[in-house]
């Protein structure tokens, strides 16, 4: 195992919660451990989603439900996908979307900020054993919001240009092969390029998550330079990248698999007049998803932990111990 690549800041005596610091495990379960532990955080997480959602959905609703009220297309779409049905809603709700917009996209702006103080906040319970009560969370979330902000621009800066460089050469070599095949033959290289792209997003994705961790363990021992995160980043993935991504790989996978089911369920299983089931539904499947986020970060934030140098408790001076009569005795005296 690497040496430790940070210094234990919270201290030998720190007894909020037991971190593990400089502990070698599996980070898909040390992860999912952290999780539990703080499970308050995916409530908090859920609830701001839940909220901004109806703020963005109520206003569209309400001019919708007349027409549906009239209209033998809410028999359709009621707890169940049909296409057809939601593109012709969507053609009559158009005409509404200067008044629907605007909630709709100040929402997404909240949820995006909220989002910031939730995930630094997170991040700060799991790495300094914090309890996950809600004003620790919004504490630490607001101290670390701007440097979240650095590193999400340099982060979208880096993905958007490389994403754009591979995507001219995917469709410069799409091109020059589609003059030699055809078919089955030019569906998968089309299909294999793209595949090869959203793995490099995904490594990209990874990279910049765990780059957040690393920030607010810089911040714990008072080191607010963003771009410290970067070399000590590669660093933690010179030593840890196959089992790291693997945890990272598999937690989302299994988030994403959750949702998918839920989604199933809803367009097979559900009457089309189980709106109630079908809402349960919906929000399991959110919030499989924020759990999903939740314990890639709780991994790599175990990930952290486990290459910080354990605290080393220092001792304590014993007490004087009162002079013996002999030697109280053979004690010189002062003069003066």
């Amino acid at each position: 195992m690497q040496a430790p690549l940070f210094q234990n800041t919270l201290g030998a005596d720190h007894s909020l919660r037991r971190v593990d610091a400089g502990v070698r495990r599996s980070l898909l379960f040390g992860g999912l451990r952290l999780l539990l532990a703080n499970a308050r955080l995916l409530l908090w997480a859920w609830l701001a989603s839940l909220l901004c959602g109806l703020f963005a959905t109520l206003p569209f609703a309400g001019y919708v439900g007349g027409y549906l009220d009239h209209s033998l297309a809410a028999q359709e779409i009621a707890g169940r996908v049909d296409l057809a049905y939601i593109a012709e809603l969507v053609q009559h709700a158009h005409k509404y979307r200067a008044i629907a917009a605007t909630p709709a996209l100040l929402s997404v702006i909240v949820f995006t900020l909220v989002n910031f103080i939730l995930v630094a906040g997170a991040l700060f319970v799991f790495q300094a054993g914090a309890r996950p009560r809600l004003s620790v969370v919004a504490d630490a979330g607001i101290r670390y919001f701007f440097r979240f902000i650095r590193l999400t621009l340099v982060s979208a800066v880096v993905i958007g240009l490389i994403l754009w460089a591979l995507t001219t050469l995917r469709d410069a070599w799409l091109a020059h092969a589609s003059k030699t095949y055809v078919g089955s033959a030019i569906f998968l290289r089309s299909s294999l390029s793209m595949a090869a792209i959203f793995i490099i997003v995904l490594l990209l994705r990874f990279y910049f998550d765990l780059a957040e961790s690393v920030v607010v363990k810089l911040g714990l021992a008072s080191d607010r330079r963003v771009r410290r995160s970067f070399p000590l980043t590669f660093r933690l993935l010179r030593g840890d990248f196959t089992r790291s991504f693997l945890s990272y790989f598999l937690s989302g996978g299994l988030g994403f698999a959750i949702f998918a089911l839920c989604v199933w369920s809803w367009v097979a299983a559900i009457s089309p007049h189980s709106t109630a089931i079908a809402f349960l539904l919906g929000q399991l499947g959110i919030a499989s998803l924020l759990a999903a986020r939740l314990w890639q970060r709780a991994s790599l934030a175990s990930l952290v932990l486990q290459n910080t140098a354990p605290a080393v408790p220092i001792p304590e001076a014993a007490p004087p111990q009162p002079a013996s009569k002999t030697e109280a005795a053979i004690e010189p005296r002062t003069i003066w």
